[in-house]
């Protein structure tokens, strides 16, 4: 059983390596995921041999002792609250963005910078010029009221050291631990100070109670413009949660009643009009409509949707009136469970993250040696304890292991979303990362790059009867002879629908299963089938007729014989289409360096027309289902990485074999559930889609990466004042907190990015 667990507490990827390596420790949960972008705790554990509740009580026992705490869930309140509480919140979302921000930061922060202020007034304001009170002149008294303006701030951003100690306790420090400790120094050295000052009036030294106050006012703005910027790396998410409407019209007893969404149960009838959005996936009883699927699936253009058509919650009905009969809702519905899966794929870690996760587990303890380090040399070298104690401070607040946390789940949180708009899901982060990498895309035939099931392709006929008169008979016999249309007999009836050609009841009509079908057509005996059903049937079969078979069997064509009153008078080809899209996939894939391989159990004709219709150079057909892996498993021995693209149940197996597997949503359970990627809609240009996007996330991470890494190697060694000898550098811990913060927030917001990028 899997489960999902919301955290309070976490602030860096320290904290969340922290927590993930004291759950893992428990043997009882498997697949342990901690999320610092989502704040979810994510793992798996048999319920035969622990219970749920068992584990949410074990769960809970290990996340507070590392310091954290789990968000309970509240039982469902009544529907009316339910409507306040959303009206709340669709009032806060149309308020002023200042406002969103306001409420989301909380007034303690607003009141830390009140504070702050006239802290800086005071500690700065003579430098600066500004007029002073005489007072203040009095570096006892000044020194009185910057504390008194610092201690709200302490009272305020308590947490910081309220976790930090705790940290440092445990043995296992956070960022939290170096902002408490850089903070604090400062305030105990400034007010060892002032009572050095209130003692000996004479004694010197500087206050340092307004670097303690900035470093935690700034890195806690610092956190509020991340978690706001962090919010919306979810959107994505968060949108295709709010494509389900609140409210469904049911039809109960004959009379249309609106209800909460979630109340709908499965069978109920529900009724759409024009211009709403579908509330629940289900089944289309009445009423024929162009349904809208772009903000689900991507898909550009509206589909006709008629009775026994399914539809999707979130789908927006374009024209007429439905009326649907639910088969799945709220949680179960599809928005929600491309939410989940989105989400699941996030808790998980790229390949990527490893790195810098190592690094953030040696990196607070790292921090504290260099200060200490630092702290110490310089008080050695002959300098005061504040300018020593100033380089210890800046190096504990400079230092920022968030930003290399985030580089990678910011990146991929984002690129899942984008992609997850465009109807392509990827079922984890190392897919996605992985994904890059590929060099050769296979595709299967039937029903992937092609439509899947076959049509009619050219009508021949030996000039006996007219190419209209031979289809018309012969969908008369398919119509007829059978209650179920296998797909020949089906390509064959459409053909004739599309032309507008009518197919009467024949009479003493005679099905062979596997060879033809004959009967009685407008006085006339039809015969259809095979070559070999029409000298078994004794038809009589001119060369012409022959020689133009041969022919669409070179072309890849599969001939279907027609026979009249004893004689064979045409052919009718069927073959399987290219789809629309699939010349210009392959032409992308080509184009972006990639090898793409067709790969089927067709003939080698048929498979090499298609091929070269899309511009596919290399085929291997004629492969058993079993053997598809085996031929994939053959490339990656090449050296290749391999991408297998399927549909159908035969090919399951091959898109486990890949490297990544890519299955068609609209194809078999086991291949979807098979692949690493799943593409909504039946467009094979989402795969060089996908891989555009995977490109672009994992470019962005390498730079998230590579900023973090660069920011932490050239700001540490000025803050030691490793440079001081030479160049006369130092910095103030106040814009060491500040460029730490920035460094989180710069990471963010490259991710972003991709939402203009992808």
């Amino acid at each position: 059983m899997q489960k999902n667990y919301k955290i309070n507490g976490m602030h860096c990827a320290g904290c969340a390596m922290r927590l993930e390596l004291a759950v893992k420790k428990e043997p009882a949960f498997q697949n342990v995921a901690v999320s610092i972008l989502t704040n979810m705790l994510s793992l798996e554990f048999d319920e035969n041999a622990l219970s749920p509740s068992a584990a949410d009580a074990l769960i809970i026992n290990i996340v507070e002792k590392t310091g954290f705490e789990v968000v309970q869930e509240k039982p469902e309140e009544p529907a009316a609250s339910e409507n306040a509480e959303s009206e709340q919140v669709e009032s806060l979302e149309n308020a002023p963005s200042w406002i969103q921000k306001l409420s989301a930061a909380g007034w303690g922060l607003w009141i830390s910078i009140a504070f702050l202020v006239a802290l800086m007034y005071v500690a700065m304001g003579a430098m600066l010029g500004a007029p002073m009170p005489a007072f203040l002149q009095d570096m006892r008294v000044a020194g009185i009221v910057e504390l008194v303006l610092a201690i709200p701030i302490l009272i305020i951003n308590r947490e910081f050291f309220v976790q930090g100690l705790a940290s440092l306790w445990r043995g296992s420090p956070n960022m939290d631990a170096l902002v408490a400790l850089g903070s604090g120094a400062s305030i105990l050295y400034s007010v060892f100070v002032l009572i050095n000052r209130i003692v000996n009036p004479a004694a010197s030294g500087h206050y340092y109670f307004e670097s303690a106050a900035m470093i935690l006012v700034v890195i806690s703005v610092g956190r509020a413009l991340e978690g706001i910027a962090k919010q919306r790396t979810t959107s994505a998410i968060e949108a295709l949660l709010k494509l389900t409407p609140r409210q469904a019209h049911v039809l109960i007893n004959g009379q249309i009643e609106d209800v909460p969404v979630e109340s709908v149960q499965v069978g109920a009838v529900v009724v759409v009009k024009p211009g709403e959005s579908i509330p629940v996936d289900g089944v289309i009883l009445r009423g024929e409509s162009d349904i809208d699927a772009s903000a689900l699936t991507g898909e550009p253009l509206p589909v006709e949707r008629r009775p026994g058509d399914e539809v999707s919650a979130g789908t927006v009905n374009q024209s007429g009136v439905l009326e649907i009969q639910t088969v799945r809702v709220g949680a179960d519905s599809t928005p929600a469970q491309i939410a989940k899966m989105v989400e699941a794929a996030t808790a998980g870690k790229a390949p990527l993250s490893r790195l810098a996760d190592k690094v953030c587990a040696v990196f607070v303890p790292t921090i504290l040696s260099l200060s200490v380090l630092a702290f110490a040399y310089w008080l050695a070298a002959g300098q005061t304890v504040e300018f020593a104690l100033t380089c210890a401070v800046a190096t504990l607040v400079i230092s920022c292991p968030c930003a290399l946390g985030l580089a990678t789940p910011t990146a991929v949180m984002v690129g899942l979303g984008e992609a997850a708009k465009r109807g392509i899901l990827f079922k984890s982060a190392a897919a996605l990362e992985s994904f890059d990498r590929v060099d050769t895309v296979v595709f299967d035939k039937t029903g992937t790059i092609t439509q899947g099931a076959p049509s009619v392709g050219n009508v021949f006929t030996t000039g006996a009867v007219t190419a209209d008169a031979l289809l018309c008979c012969a969908a008369s016999l398919e119509f007829w002879a059978s209650d179920a249309l296998h797909p020949l007999a089906a390509a064959i009836v459409n053909e004739a629908k599309r032309r507008g050609l009518s197919y009467p009841q024949p009479s003493d009509v005679q099905l062979f299963p596997g060879k033809g079908v004959f009967g009685t057509v407008n006085g006339s005996v039809w015969t259809l089938g095979s070559e070999r059903f029409m000298i078994e049937r004794e038809i009589a079969v001119p060369q012409e007729v022959k020689d133009k078979a041969e022919e669409y069997v070179q072309s890849g064509l599969r001939p279907i014989w027609m026979g009249k009153d004893g004689a064979v008078v045409g052919l009718i080809s069927v073959c399987d289409t290219l789809k629309a899209d699939a010349a210009d996939a392959v032409g992308r894939l080509r184009t972006s360096g990639r090898r793409v391989v067709l790969l089927t159990g067709d003939n080698q004709r048929s498979a090499q027309t298609i091929a070269q219709a899309a511009g596919i150079e290399t085929v291997i057909a004629d492969v058993l289902p079993g053997q598809k892996a085996e031929s994939v498993a053959a490339l990656q021995k090449s050296g290749n990485v391999v991408a297998m693209v399927g549909d159908g149940i035969n090919d399951a197996v091959a898109l486990v074999q890949a490297d990544v597997g890519v299955a068609l949503g609209t194809g078999a359970n086991i291949a979807v559930e098979s692949a690493d990627v799943i593409l909504q809609r039946p467009d094979v240009n989402c795969v060089p889609e996908a891989l555009r996007i995977s490109r672009a996330v994992v470019v962005n991470i390498k730079q998230n990466l590579f900023w973090a890494f660069f920011y932490n190697i050239i700001g540490i060694p000025i803050a030691m004042g490793l440079f001081y000898p030479v160049f006369g550098w130092t910095l103030s811990p106040m814009i060491g907190a500040a460029a730490m913060s920035l460094s989180s927030i710069c990471v963010v917001l490259n991710a972003l990015r991709l939402k203009t990028k992808t």
